[in-house]
């Protein structure tokens, strides 16, 4: 073949493939806004360790810092943080219950529990768990 019969090489580089994505994507649907509410509730979980482990700072400290503490988790803002906190625990340990079946299938003989018998077991069993403790710290 003659070189100069034939076109130059020309490398291919094709385009990058850049998805435009809105940063509201996930208004879009109530599934994709229920899956961003429960990553954040990480946010949350994560404050409220970090309130814990104050606590138990102040509690180390002394009784001057243990009750300048307690003064400040009796202020309004704390209370209504960890209200917030409080739901969004709520919201996260529902939909970790939701989750239940598909890590656990119970079989008893040929008999396959449903999955919602799972998730409502789970509840059931959370709530009398906190109903239990609830009892414990309130009576002391």
């Amino acid at each position: 073949m003659d070189t100069q019969t034939q076109a130059p090489y020309k490398r291919f580089r094709p385009e990058r493939y850049k998805p435009q994505m809105a940063l509201s994507w996930w208004w879009q649907k109530p599934t994709y806004l229920l899956y961003i509410l429960r990553e954040l509730t990480s946010v949350f979980v994560a404050t409220y360790a970090v309130i814990l482990l104050l606590t138990l700072r102040a509690l180390g400290a002394g009784g001057e810092a243990w009750s300048d503490w307690l003064t400040t988790l009796q202020s309004p803002g704390m209370i209504a943080l960890h209200l917030v906190i409080l739901l969004f625990a709520v919201y996260h340990s529902l939909t970790w219950f939701s989750l239940a079946p598909t890590a656990l299938v119970l079989r008893i003989k040929d008999y396959t529990v449903p999955a919602k018998a799972l998730v409502v077991a789970h509840v059931v069993i959370w709530l009398l768990c906190s109903i239990a403790i609830a009892a414990i710290v309130l009576t002391r």
